[in-house]
């Protein structure tokens, strides 16, 4: 056998030697600022934007990315060509040399055209959207954009019930019918429904290029050439039936099904080499949608996806992790509505670096063979058993490819599980009986400990906070820089050894 297959992976594993992405971030508010909602478009860092653009989510639009453009141009800098420097010209020399004013005028004008179709530029590139969830906040754009035809058909990518909530925007009453199931050959559709499956790995489609000429040519591309594959883990966004009345503490049913969790997608997403062997030089991120923590909700799912995390981050191929935190920690636990607040954050945290100190003692090999979406809710494999985690790294080793029952079907079958047991008891557990950060009794017993035992088992790793709901009659930024404060200064951070980022709107981070 290959000595490093026998080795710790602490060191063994390959040097991660970036950056490969580029994202821009074009909206990173969850409201209430409309002109400031979740959306990012990322490409590789090796090619230019022309090449190819996938986005996640889309809250806000090329009017964002347009703004966003015209304070800092150097975001969209290496766009395969330039804009014409002289088409406007003619227009500027007919006005009076005297008249100052108008010439600013001119030139502000000239200034926001050139932004606005740099803006489209990047649109016109991109080839599908990597949607979370079908919130408002994470949506509004798309729909609005797809006024227009910003180059050829877009994929719009989600879980089927994503998507369903997708074509209620499109259904012609809240929006004109501008995305199909079929193939975008019909006169007015824009976008395509792309569905996908939870943890099946699926490449995100690609342009090709005119031959000789450079140029995308606006044709998806459907072979194996493809730049990026995704990963989709389902994450509980809070339950899809409830409100909370903050007066009473009373769990308040509407229509739907208290019982219902409100489906969202943590998304890994890979960048390949063209490297024969993927594996071998292979880079990833993971984004989460909006999320709840699994310390307070119906449905903990979160375990699996810090797995995977865990997983590629011991092998050197992640190290960045966007993530929502909302609110900060005075707001209570039962008025989070399927949102992160630090405390919270940094509990989720806790859970990654047992993991992360779990995989570090396997071999690079046993390592790539585990299928972490076999992770139960309860802890243990979902190999068919509720086991707890007392016999962890074999529990571990036994979670391979071979599998036949999802981590879902599992814990809906457990019956300690909250969805086995009456609605009210779920309503209330879940919005007002949720442990709290300090008091989290048993939710990593099954990994034999409560805590990480060594020293910053995350080092290295950076998780970028996104989705923070300003309060307006605060001012600008309170809210963020507040969240991280309380992120940074939790006792259990510096221990953690991870690094906490806050893009800003507008910002091109590069990782």
């Amino acid at each position: 056998m290959d000595s490093t297959n026998t080795q710790n992976t602490q060191n063994t594993h390959d040097a991660y030697a970036g950056p490969h992405f580029d994202m821009i971030c074009v909206g990173v508010g969850g409201g209430p600022d409309e002109g400031n909602l979740s959306s990012y478009i990322f490409k590789s860092h090796h090619q230019p934007w022309d090449d190819g653009c996938v986005a996640i989510d889309a809250g806000s639009g090329v009017g964002a990315l347009s703004r966003a453009i015209r304070s800092d141009i150097s975001i969209v800098d290496d766009l395969r060509e330039a804009l014409p420097g002289d088409e406007y010209e003619g227009a500027s020399s007919k006005a009076d040399s005297n008249d100052t004013a108008h010439k600013k005028v001119t030139a502000d004008t000239r200034h926001d055209t050139d932004s606005y179709r740099l803006a489209s530029r990047i649109y016109t590139s991109i080839t599908a959207y990597l949607i979370t969830h079908p919130h408002l906040d994470h949506l509004a754009g798309l729909v609005i954009n797809s006024s227009i035809k910003f180059g050829a058909c877009k994929r719009l990518v989600g879980f089927e019930k994503t998507l369903k909530g997708i074509e209620v925007a499109f259904g012609g009453l809240l929006w004109p019918a501008l995305a199909s199931w079929a193939s975008c050959g019909g006169l007015v559709e824009r976008l395509q429904y792309m569905q996908i499956e939870p943890f099946a790995q699926f490449d995100v489609p690609g342009y090709v290029h005119d031959a000789g000429s450079g140029s995308v040519s606006g044709t998806p591309s459907h072979t194996a050439n493809h730049t990026f594959s995704c990963t989709p883990f389902p994450i509980s966004h809070g339950t899809v039936g409830l409100v909370a009345d903050a007066r009473t503490r009373a769990a308040v049913q509407v229509e739907k099904d208290p019982n219902e969790v409100y489906d969202s997608i943590a998304y890994f997403v890979e960048k390949h080499s063209d490297s024969a062997h993927k594996w071998q030089k292979s880079f990833s991120f993971l984004f989460w949608g909006d999320v709840e923590p699994d310390a307070i909700s119906t449905l903990p799912r979160n375990k699996p996806v810090w797995a995977e995390a865990a997983r590629r981050f011991v092998l050197d191929e992640l190290r960045w992790v966007w993530i929502e935190c909302s609110y900060t920690n005075a707001r209570p636990n039962h008025l989070l509505f399927g949102h992160l607040k630090p405390d919270l954050l940094v509990d989720e945290l806790q859970t990654l670096a047992i993991i992360v100190e779990r995989f570090r003692r396997m071999g690079v090999e046993q390592l790539r063979s585990v299928n972490t979406s076999e992770f139960s809710v309860g802890g243990g494999s979902g190999s068919g058993s509720d086991q707890g985690y007392a016999n962890a790294d074999e529990d571990i080793t036994a979670a391979q490819h071979n599998h036949t029952h999802s981590p879902i079907d599992n814990a809906l079958d457990t019956p300690s599980h909250p969805l086995s047991h009456q609605a009210s008891q779920a309503v209330n557990k879940a919005l007002f009986g949720g442990l709290n950060h300090a008091s989290r009794t048993g939710y990593n017993e099954g990994f034999g400990v409560h805590r990480h035992t060594t020293s910053r088992p995350l080092q290295g790793l950076t998780i970028a906070i996104t989705h923070v709901k300003e309060d307006p009659m605060l001012g600008c930024d309170v809210v963020g820089e507040r969240i991280l404060s309380e992120l940074e200064s939790n006792p259990a951070t510096q221990n953690l050894g991870v690094r906490f980022y806050r893009p800003k709107q507008g910002e091109r981070v590069t990782f």
